[in-house]
């Protein structure tokens, strides 16, 4: 085999690899489905102390599951709403 036929089958062997790596496996939790809802419904009656918690504790619970994009959302809404925004430089100030 000539160097371009080997470079290209490790080049597609790599491709097919990091495909396979590139997105992690969803799990359905019913518990983490419980608390969700347990956080949206303090969230909607305005506890929002009490829904961080729950949507914090939620989206650090592993492996990951159907929850874990929307609790990280819920989270940072609940913190919005307590004006509790993390404090991070912005790279856009100059």
């Amino acid at each position: 085999m000539d160097f371009k036929r080997i470079l290209l089958l490790i080049l597609i062997g790599l491709l097919i690899k990091a495909e396979g790596l590139s997105q992690q496996e969803i799990t359905f939790n019913p518990a983490a489905e419980e608390l969700f809802s347990q956080g949206l419904s303090r969230f909607k009656s305005g506890k929002f102390n009490d829904a961080a918690a729950l949507f914090d504790d939620l989206y650090r619970l592993k492996p990951w599951h159907q929850r874990t994009t929307a609790a990280y959302l819920m989270l940072a809404k609940s913190w919005f709403q307590l004006r509790k925004m993390p404090i991070t430089p912005s790279p856009w100030i100059i």
